[in-house]
C-alpha cells in the first residue's frame, strides 16, 4: 500500500523492485489522481479552447530529491499552461514569487487539500493571494494547488467537435436517420 497518487510521486515504483527482488506478487490499483480530484470540486476544466490546451504535473522542491534544470518552475511556468502543482503547500511563499512574472497576480490559483474526503478544504485564490490564504487555511500537507486561466474561463469559443456544422454531421453519423415511428394515438 502507498499513499497518494501511485502513478506519480509515490514510493511504487521502489516498492516494486524490492517485492520483485524478494518474488512477491504485488499490482497497482487504480484512483483518481488528487489533480483530477480536485477539479472535480471545482467543475472546470484544466484546458479550455483557445485559452490553454496543457496540463503540466509537477511537484516542489527543496528538502527531496533534485528537480531536473529544464524543469524548474520558472520554466514550466513561462509556458502558461494549467500547473498541477505536487507536494507544494510548504514552500507556498517562494512558489508565489515564481509565479507572478508569468501567471500574474490575478490569474485563478486552486488550493485542495484531502480533496474528496470528508475534511477536504478547496480554496479559490489567485496568485497575489495564494500564501495568505493558504496560511490562513491551516493546509501543511495532502494539498494539490492548480494555477491557470482554464480555472477562471468563462468565455471561451466552442471547440470544434462542438460547433453547430460539426456537431450535426458528429450526430448524423453516430444516430442515422431512420424511418419515422407511427406515432401512438
Amino acid at each position: 500500500m502507498c499513499s497518494g497518487d501511485p502513478s506519480i510521486y509515490s514510493a511504487v515504483a521502489e516498492q516494486n523492485r524490492r517485492l520483485d527482488e524478494a518474488g512477491v506478487p504485488w499490482d497497482v490499483t487504480p484512483e483518481v489522481p488528487a489533480y483530477v480530484a480536485a477539479d472535480s470540486l471545482i467543475g472546470k476544466e484544466l484546458t479550455a479552447p483557445e485559452v490553454v490546451q496543457t496540463v503540466i504535473l509537477t511537484r516542489a522542491q527543496k528538502e527531496s530529491t533534485s528537480m531536473p534544470e529544464t524543469e524548474r518552475l520558472e520554466y514550466l511556468a513561462a509556458s502558461r499552461a494549467t500547473l498541477a502543482i505536487h507536494l507544494a503547500i510548504r514552500h507556498i511563499a517562494r512558489l508565489q514569487e515564481q509565479l507572478l512574472p508569468h501567471y500574474g497576480s490575478g490569474c485563478s490559483v486552486v488550493i485542495a487539500g484531502k480533496a474528496t474526503q470528508p475534511d477536504q478544504q478547496v480554496i479559490r485564490t489567485t496568485v497575489a493571494s495564494m500564501h495568505d490564504a493558504a496560511v490562513a487555511s491551516g493546509l501543511r500537507q495532502a494539498t494539490i494547488i492548480l494555477v491557470g486561466e482554464a480555472l477562471r474561463a468563462e468565455d471561451f469559443v466552442e471547440p470544434y467537435l462542438y460547433s453547430s456544422s460539426e456537431l450535426k454531421r458528429f450526430l448524423h453519423n453516430v444516430f442515422p436517420a431512420r424511418a419515422p415511428r407511427p406515432r401512438r394515438v
